[in-house]
C-alpha cells in the first residue's frame, strides 16, 4: 500500500480564490499569473466529516527570491487538523499568523503563535497541527527543495482517530491580539472537494517561539 499524500482537489476559482490570490500579493508573493490549486483533505479516515475551511488550504508553485518554491495562503480561520509527515518542512511566514499545535513522544501538547517573519520548521514524524489567524489567514512558502519536489515526495498521515486534539485560539489567543475566532463558515462549493485524497503537516521546537505548555 502507498504512502498516503497530499493531492491538488482541482483549480481554485471563484471568490475565495481570488481572495486567497490578494492575500498573497499583498505579502508579496508574485503570485498574479499563478495558477491556484486546491487541497481538501477529507479523504483519510477520521477527516470526511471537515469542509475545506476545517482541513484544507490554497497553493501554487512560483518564484521566490530566485528560487521555486511551494506557496500557500489558508483563509482567515482556517485549520490543518493533526497530521505527521515521513520528510521534515521548513516555511518562512511572510503574512498572518498561526496557532501551532504539536505533540512530543510522551503525548504532551503544547501550543504557541508564530507570525509573518517567523520560520516554521516540522521535523519528520512530529505530530501537529494549525489553526489560523481569525483575520489575517496566513501566508507562507516552503524552503526544502524546489517545494514543488517536496511537496510531491512528502507523505502526510492524519491523527484525527488517533485522540490527537488541536487548541483552538478561544484557548490561545493569537499575536494578531484578535481573540477569540468565530464560527468559521463553510467553504464555497466551488472550493469542496469530495473525490480526491488530502493530508496535513507536523510541529517541533522553535525555542524562544515556543509558547506555553497545554493539556
Amino acid at each position: 500500500m502507498s504512502a498516503p499524500k497530499m493531492v491538488e482537489c482541482g483549480n481554485a476559482t471563484g471568490a475565495e480564490a481570488e481572495a486567497a490570490r490578494k492575500r498573497l500579493l499583498d505579502c508579496g508573493y508574485a503570485v498574479q499569473d499563478a495558477q491556484l490549486g486546491i487541497i481538501h483533505c477529507n479523504d483519510q479516515p477520521g477527516c470526511e466529516k471537515f469542509e475545506w475551511i476545517e482541513n484544507g488550504f490554497i497553493q501554487c508553485f512560483v518564484d521566490v527570491d530566485g528560487r521555486s518554491a511551494r506557496v500557500m495562503d489558508y483563509a482567515p480561520g482556517q485549520q490543518l487538523q493533526p497530521h505527521k509527515h515521513d520528510i521534515h518542512e521548513y516555511f518562512e511566514i511572510r503574512g498572518g499568523s498561526v496557532l501551532v499545535s504539536k505533540w512530543s513522544t510522551s503525548g504532551a501538547v503544547e501550543s504557541y503563535t508564530l507570525k509573518a517573519g517567523d520560520l516554521l520548521e516540522i521535523p519528520a514524524g512530529v505530530p501537529h497541527a494549525l489553526h489560523c489567524d481569525p483575520s489575517a489567514g496566513l501566508q507562507f512558502h516552503e524552503l526544502v527543495g524546489t517545494g514543488e519536489e517536496a511537496f510531491n515526495k512528502r507523505s502526510t498521515e492524519f491523527l484525527v482517530t488517533q485522540g490527537y486534539n488541536m487548541a483552538h485560539p478561544s484557548c490561545a489567543v493569537l499575536n494578531t491580539g484578535q481573540g477569540d475566532l468565530a464560527a468559521t463558515p463553510k467553504a464555497p462549493r466551488s472550493l469542496r472537494c469530495t473525490s480526491r485524497p488530502a493530508l496535513p503537516y507536523l510541529g517541533e521546537q522553535f525555542g524562544s517561539l515556543r509558547g506555553t505548555d497545554r493539556d
